[in-house]
């Protein structure tokens, strides 16, 4: 399973129009959505990378969509193999220099060709 947040900018004069449609797109749940700051927040839950994909160009297509940006990705299967307790982690994330920080989060890294 695929979990990411995407961020759509959306055109206020279609505002009605895209959030009907966006809701309507497959995996993907409307989260937060501010009209006067003409944003939301998306949810996509996918069983797979290539769903996740299609379900955010759908959200890019979608009229009145000015933007849609992932900020966030997860995969189930990276989690499976985590063996540290939320304590643990956090201190991790406090004592290591954020040069030595491996970051995770970004759908590129799923989509880069394996060496």
């Amino acid at each position: 399973m695929n979990i990411s947040s995407i961020i759509v900018k959306i055109n206020s004069k279609k505002w009605d129009e895209a959030i009907n449609a966006i809701a309507k797109i497959p995996y993907v749940e409307i989260a937060l959505q501010d009209r006067q700051k003409e944003s939301l927040i998306a949810i996509i839950e996918a069983p797979d990378t290539n769903l996740e994909i299609k379900a955010l160009n759908s959200i890019n297509t979608t009229p009145g969509v000015i933007s849609a940006n992932m900020h966030l990705s997860y995969n189930e299967e990276s989690f499976k193999t985590c063996v540290l307790e939320a304590g643990e982690i956090a201190k991790l994330i406090d004592t290591t220099p954020i040069e030595d920080i491996r970051y995770n989060g970004d759908i590129n890294t799923f989509l880069k060709p394996k060496k």
